[in-house]
């Protein structure tokens, strides 16, 4: 068996490492080529990430585990935003500052590094031991439903939280079919109704190739972020949200799947997983918007990217100790 040591020096090596030179690679790419990042991004939102989306939906085999995962994301964001709301306040974050603390420590960037990340961990030994026993496509299903409960949470609340609209049934409906992956879905699941096999086709290669595109450029265009943002020393501000956010996240998850118990251990590691990621980049997104701190919350985000490598690492490492697969 293998020393505790080498296990963690083989999730940094297969699951961390390639983010870091693939976000390596985007800072060198930005700092030599001049790359406009709204088309970019839009080329990430509108093509690859649906097509993750489709794929993901379309192996997906339903289970009461996985569904039941649902409900506990929503619990989760609930939970983690009165959390922020508290630190906002025992830590006297300034008023005008309160939307942004509250944002960034509540939303994650599951659709950028959380998708990467559970990939890369879950294509690894000994999760792919054979094609037949691989739980790759179980846990690219899970983390599709939690992808999209998180996109549903900043769609709706972040404009409301900006002060852009006002939270009605109305606006909701709104955002969501704004949604590309919306499209995705329904499109996926009415390929599986009329029992149309889209893998006998030669759109089935296609959207293969935007999957193994998909982590490459969200993670570059992570590294362009990182290339343009001004750096300034660290402040309470960083500090405290990153803690909230990479510390007490994952504590509420674990406390959520022991109350919980679900029967499918792959689905608790998945979203304890989840649980780590660092904070969604679309909030800097709306902040820019609106011209509010948006270079401070880039930094804000980044600093707590960079510390989620430390902070993800380690539960990565322990989420098979807590939920082991096959016992």
């Amino acid at each position: 068996m293998k020393g505790k040591n080498m296990v963690f020096l083989e999730i940094l090596w297969d699951g961390i490492l390639p983010l870091i030179v693939l976000i390596g690679a985007g800072i060198f790419l930005d700092s030599r080529f001049k790359i406009d990042l709204s088309t970019y991004n839009k080329l990430i939102i509108w093509v690859t990430l649906p097509c993750f989306v489709f794929y993901g939906i379309y192996n997906y085999i339903p289970s009461y585990s996985s569904l039941v995962l649902v409900p506990l994301a929503i619990v989760l964001i609930i939970l983690q935003y009165f959390c922020s709301s508290i630190f906002a306040k025992l830590f006297k974050i300034e008023k005008d500052k309160k939307t942004i603390f509250k944002a960034i420590s509540t939303y994650s960037s599951i659709g950028y590094i959380g998708i990467s990340l559970v990939m890369l961990i879950y294509s690894r030994m000994p999760y792919i031991a054979d094609i037949e026993q691989s739980l790759i496509n179980e846990s690219r299903g899970t983390i599709v439903l939690l992808l999209l409960i998180m996109l549903s949470a900043i769609y709706i609340f972040e404009p409301c939280q900006f002060g852009e609209e006002e939270l009605s049934f109305k606006n909701t409906i709104k955002h969501i079919i704004k949604m590309p992956s919306i499209y995705a879905i329904i499109l996926a699941i009415l390929v599986k109704t009329l029992g149309f096999h889209i893998e006998t086709t030669f759109l089935w290669s296609i959207i293969k190739h935007y999957i193994g595109a998909f982590m490459i450029l969200v993670l570059i265009f992570v590294g362009m972020q990182i290339n343009r943002i001004k750096w300034k020393k660290p402040d309470k501000f960083m500090y405290v949200s990153a803690f909230a956010k990479l510390i007490i996240n994952p504590v509420l998850a674990y406390i959520i799947l022991k109350i919980v118990n679900l029967p499918n251990p792959l689905d608790s590691q998945v979203f304890f997983i989840y649980s780590s990621i660092s904070s969604s980049f679309l909030t800097a997104v709306y902040a820019n918007e609106h011209d509010k701190y948006k270079s401070y919350v880039l930094q804000s985000i980044l600093f707590n990217t960079i510390l989620g490598i430390i902070t993800m690492s380690t539960v990565i490492y322990i989420s098979p100790y807590l939920f082991p697969i096959g016992q």
